[in-house]
């Protein structure tokens, strides 16, 4: 296991790399907003980890402190602040933002669910290569990490060539760049464990080549790379072409439109599905309708999940939580698909499946991957819906109809109701249900008004005729209470709308209705061939403990329109003309400035209201987050490096032999003038050293005394025959103390803050982390021609070539 110190810059390159890998994520998001989440996680791990073993945290501590910082930073990086809903946001963009990324349409937009995702690639990229550095055998095995979260991130993430290219060039300098680094400095500790020593001038030399091979590597794979052979041989491997979009009702056409198309001539004969039933039932329910959006009427909720209404289901049904199915009459059917696919000449192909009831259990020889609306009963089969030549067995219930069963007496639970924003609308609701008593009343007002008012017209070119239920439309349709005129669509649409203005549960259904005047004539034996001019539409009510009743609200279709009706005439009536408008006030020239002024500030306040309405702007976040990055990170690594420098007094104070805590006081010595610019190197003793600090003028006269006192009890401690005691090491950690206490007061309280987070102290060779002594320079390992990076580096160069002539 290698010194965690060691580990600065290869866990350094370690991050960069894993910050890389999560660049993919530009392909499927609408910009580079999710850099700083990248950034978080990336950063976050490598600290984690690199403060757990420099802690001495055993692996059960390192694994619950991984787990609680991935969670925090997560929540941090997903929306800002780690709040409980932050907490909650970054589970579900964990456990479903993949699946999520995978289905929506690039490019996406960046919500803080999908935040979650760079960062936990970029997390895992740097936690698993943080712990590889732990070990050192295999030179850039650390790699691994980030290589394996860039293989991850492609699955889920669209090729952009300029961004693969640059991550490409970024890993395999970066792998190679931790390879030379790891293996230069293992090279390091083997040649000083063999006492042997390789010259300064030849090391560097090799440095400088191994860096230009990686410099060249990196320039040259983005160029020479796309251009190997078979590098376009196969397509990229893409997750989404092996994923099934999830089923959404709302993308599929509401089924109330296609009404006028199935009762044209075209289609009117055509066959659409047999029955087979002793039963013989006369309604077949297609789609239930229960939203409505001011332009159509929906079979699932826009504001809500829709895909979530319509669950997977296998054969059996359940039934409505509120028990009325089971007084209702139960009916078995086997139902065959015919042409129903083709009932607007091809423009039509529903999802939906035809049913005579409530379902309770379905049969097939077909392999079909239903989706069940418990809420409505409505059953679909997506994505292309049933197939001509489907035969299916259909257990089912179906409700009372309005004969069948006394509504008078029954109660209603009511809703909110639904506001009317047309005027014709609210005054023909007025009109038909004053006076009528909550209930049976109400909805028998509204039927009563249209089936007994109104005119049935479908007819393809008809002006009266014409198809859609926007609320426009529908404001027509009842604009004139004495001559409404429309088809199925219409009449349903409005009696829902009338129905939910006064609070009943109201909703639409579109299917197939056998005219009671013909049931017997259509019906062969227990076979019934349900055509296209049989598509209708109605509304279902329901009852307190009795369940959801149809009511047919369309006239008869042979009830059409006259062109002029009797008993009415028109007349021309004067009407005078509106007064005009009154003159603008004349302002005098001060005031009408100050208004145009005002008018625009206005103006612009409402623009900047309606940008920045919808929350923080994204500029502003992302100048936060580019701003306390680094502010954080610099931070961090401040108190990583005090942290690290602490310990390593703590270790050398407290070493297991007196020797050793000897060689600790000069160690510790060293590291503080070497914050002053001073840096031993490999050949000079420990004497010659304190005698080039005295020369360089790093001493005050009365503590070069001290200073070499203290390096010849470092060399007593490291040569001599008989150990040193407990009172040595007493007193040498006295002259250090000493010695670190003047060097502290000859300088400000910044320099002391800049030397206190000084990092140059801890990439020095620590002898005390090794068993033995190690090389001939004694217990501080270090030693050579002093160089220091300060102004006197002149002065001190000659001082030290005079001591050693």
């Amino acid at each position: 296991m290698t010194d965690p110190r060691h580990d600065l810059v290869p866990a350094t390159i370690v991050t960069v790399m894993s910050f890389v890998a999560a660049l993919g994520f530009q392909g499927v998001f609408s910009d580079w907003s999710f850099l700083p989440a990248a950034a978080i996680g990336a950063i976050g791990a490598t600290l984690v980890a690199f403060a757990g073993r420099a802690l001495r945290l055993s692996v059960p501590e390192s694994m619950l402190v991984s787990l609680v910082a991935f969670a925090v930073l997560g929540a941090v990086a997903a929306e800002g602040v780690p709040t409980p809903s932050a907490f909650v946001t970054f589970a579900d963009g964990l456990i479903n933002g993949w699946a999520q990324v995978l289905s929506s349409s690039p490019p996406a937009d960046l919500t803080a669910e999908f935040r979650v995702l760079p960062f936990t690639v970029a997390w895992v990229g740097s936690m698993v290569g943080g712990e590889l550095l732990r070990s050192d055998r295999t030179p850039g095995l650390a790699a691994l990490g980030p290589i394996g979260a860039l293989a991850f991130s492609l699955l889920i993430t669209l090729e952009d060539r300029t961004v693969a290219l640059a991550q490409g060039m970024a890993l395999v300098a970066g792998a190679l760049l931790l390879g030379f680094v790891q293996q230069r400095r293992r090279t390091e500790r083997e040649v000083m464990s063999d006492d042997l020593t390789v010259e300064p001038r030849r090391r560097s030399g090799g440095s400088v080549a191994a860096l230009v091979v990686i410099a060249l590597v990196a320039v040259l794979a983005p160029v020479v790379g796309p251009r190997l052979p078979l590098a376009s041989a196969n397509d990229r491997f893409d997750l989404r072409e092996f994923q099934v979009p999830p089923f959404d009702p709302l993308e599929e056409p509401t089924p109330l439109v296609q009404v006028k198309a199935a009762l044209q001539d075209a289609n009117a004969d055509r066959v659409v599905f047999t029955v087979t039933s002793a039963d013989r039932p006369d309604r077949f329910a297609l789609a239930v309708l229960d939203h409505y959006n001011s332009e159509f009427w929906a079979v699932a909720d826009e504001d809500g999940d829709a895909g979530g209404e319509f669950r997977p289901v296998d054969t059996v049904f359940p039934p409505p939580t509120d028990g009325t199915v089971e007084s209702w009459r139960p009916v078995t059917t086997t139902i065959e698909i015919v042409d129903l696919d083709r009932l607007a000449g091809g423009d039509f192909d529903p999802v939906w499946m035809p049913l005579p009831g409530w379902p309770v259990e379905i049969d097939s020889d077909a392999d079909l991957d239903l989706r069940f609306n418990a809420d409505t009963g409505t059953l679909a089969l997506p994505p292309d819906g049933p197939d001509p030549g489907l035969v299916y067995d259909v257990d089912a219930v179906v409700p009372p109809s309005i004969g069948e069963v006394d509504l008078r007496g029954a109660t209603v639970t009511l809703r909110p109701p639904v506001d009317l924003a047309a005027p014709q609308l609210r005054s023909f609701a007025g009109d038909v249900l004053e006076g009528a008593d909550v209930g049976w009343e109400q909805v028998e007002a509204i039927r009563t008004a249209l089936v007994d008012g109104g005119f049935y017209d479908s007819r393809e070119n008809s002006e009266t005729g014409r198809s859609g239920h926007r609320l426009a439309r529908l404001a027509e349709f009842v604009d004139d209470p004495e001559r409404i005129v429309g088809f199925e669509e219409q009449y349903a649409a409005t009696a829902g709308l009338l129905a939910g203005s006064v609070g009943l549960p109201a909703r639409v259904v579109v299917g197939y209705l056998i005219d009671d005047d013909d049931t017997d004539g259509r019906w062969d034996g227990d076979r019934l061939d349900v055509v296209a001019d049989d598509m209708g539409a109605w509304i279902e009510v329901e009852f307190d403990g009795i369940g959801w009743i149809p009511f047919d609200v369309t006239p008869p279709r042979d009830r059409e329109p006259e062109e002029t009706q009797e008993g009415r005439s028109q007349r021309e009536v004067a009407v005078p003309n509106p007064p005009p408008d009154p003159p603008p006030p004349v302002l005098p020239p001060e005031l009408d400035r100050d208004t145009d002024v005002d008018t625009d500030e206005e103006d612009d306040d409402a623009a900047d209201d309606d940008s920045g309405g919808a929350g923080i702007p994204v500029g502003a976040i992302a100048l936060g987050v580019g701003v306390s990055l680094p502010i954080v990170a610099v931070v961090g690594g401040a108190l990583l490096v005090v942290v690290l420098k602490r310990r390593r007094t703590d270790r050398r104070r407290h070493a297991p032999t007196p020797s050793r805590r000897v060689a600790g006081a000069w160690c510790e010595v060293v590291d503080r003038y070497s914050e002053l610019g001073a840096t031993p190197r490999t050949n000079a003793t420990t004497s010659e050293f304190a005698r080039g600090l005295a020369a360089a003028d790093l001493v005050d006269p009365d503590d070069g005394a001290v200073l070499l006192a203290l390096a010849h009890d470092a060399d007593q401690a490291a040569y001599h025959p008989s150990p040193a005691d407990d009172a040595a090491a007493v007193a040498a950690w006295s002259k250090s103390d000493a010695l670190i206490d003047q060097i502290s007061r000859r300088q400000g309280r910044w320099a002391r803050l800049k030397h206190r987070v000084d990092p140059r102290p801890l990439f020095l060779h620590d002898p005390l982390s090794v068993d033995e002594p190690t090389g001939p320079t004694g217990p501080t390992g270090d030693g050579a021609v002093l160089v220091t990076a300060g102004p006197d580096r002149a002065m001190m160069d000659d001082t030290m070539k005079d001591a050693d002539d």
